[in-house]
């Protein structure tokens, strides 16, 4: 018989709580790393958006290989994907977060710019595709001295913000810059602040108080493992979180038992029940977006209601995300120059 959690009671204890305070790696601490089960029961439980699917990639599987996958899936479904995974190279203790958005592959490290040179060197792998171009931060997050025990936390906020966007909101965020090159590898860098909520941009600069900051937000995560039980109350509602359709379907396109046709039907076959699913989840009453990404968002309303007048042509220099760039004075707001705005032309209704 299943189990069922009472959440009065005190000795109810679910699988993502058991997972995020094991013994001897309770996730609480600031020293201990986030495990990959943790990240899915965090990620997988709460509301999506409409733009992008959530993936978490295997640990010990290539990299090069599970990105490939997820760009077919993403051509195949018309799908954007954020996802998390361990920094291809080097970094196989630290995770980074990424993004398939439309042509662009958007990877960021917490901690900015990263060391590990074979890191690039991977990555130059992925752009045998030449129509995918790649975008990586340069801004520094993650300030602990290791560069290993927040790398959990923050990717789990970036994606619980992110994911949320729409892919025009993510490609303003991204902007227009020069491409760089560095062993071997070009690629556009990018300043991650605009994309931040205000749980990370608390972190940018490096202070004294990080460690708390740190602490705090994995106490909020805890917290929200900890109200999930008001909804989900048995063994079988946390195994569906944990493998959750998304994941699942991915994992078997991986592994070769499904092809890229079949995981897009699982795929939509969710999706189509979306709306009853969010109609049981706590995060209907938990807000992932902070203020001040809320006044970003508003600020794109009038924006949206005039982009049927705008056709947008790409950028020659530049990415092909269809930014909403018109608004050169929103640039300004943002501290950015008004003149990498894409090139626009007027179109009548």
């Amino acid at each position: 018989m299943k189990q069922v959690y009472h959440p009065e009671s005190k000795e109810a204890v679910n699988s993502a709580i058991k997972e995020f305070t094991k013994d001897g790696e309770d996730q609480r601490e600031f020293n201990t790393w986030y495990s990959p089960d943790s990240i899915k029961y965090l990620i997988h439980s709460g509301t999506t958006g409409s733009d992008f699917l959530r993936y978490v990639f295997w640990d010990g599987i290539d990299f090069f290989k599970q990105l490939s996958i997820l760009r077919d899936l993403q051509k195949s479904s018309k799908k954007n994907f954020c996802f998390i995974c361990k920094e291809p190279g080097a970094g196989e203790n630290h995770f980074v977060f990424g993004a398939l958005v439309n042509n662009i592959l958007v990877i960021v490290n917490p901690v900015g710019e990263t060391k590990h040179q074979d890191f690039y060197e991977k990555l130059q792998t992925v752009k045998s595709e030449p129509k995918l171009k790649i975008y990586l931060s340069t801004t520094k997050v993650q300030h602990d001295h290791t560069g290993l025990s927040s790398c959990g936390p923050i990717v789990v906020e970036l994606m619980w913000h992110i994911s949320l966007l729409v892919v025009d909101e993510v490609c303003i965020g991204l902007g227009e810059h020069n491409a760089l090159e560095k062993n071997g590898l070009d690629y556009t860098p990018f300043d991650l602040s605009t994309l931040l909520r205000k749980s990370l941009q608390d972190l940018l600069e490096e202070s004294g108080a990080y460690q708390d900051k740190i602490e705090g937000i994995r106490q909020y995560h805890y917290q929200y493992l900890q109200k999930l039980e008001q909804t989900v109350q048995t063994d079988e509602g946390w195994d569906k979180i944990l493998n959750h359709p998304v994941q699942v379907a991915v994992n078997k396109l991986i592994t070769g038992g499904i092809d890229v046709i079949t995981a897009q039907q699982e795929i939509a076959n969710y999706l189509s029940h979306i709306p009853e699913i969010r109609g049981e989840e706590t995060m209907q009453s938990i807000s992932h977006l902070s203020e001040q990404a809320e006044q970003q968002v508003s600020l794109l309303q009038p924006v949206r209601s005039e982009v049927s007048q705008y056709k947008f042509i790409d950028n020659p220099g530049g990415g092909n995300c269809g930014v909403y760039a018109v608004m050169n004075a929103m640039w300004g707001q943002q501290g950015s120059d008004a003149t990498q705005a894409p090139i626009i032309r007027k179109e009548i209704a």
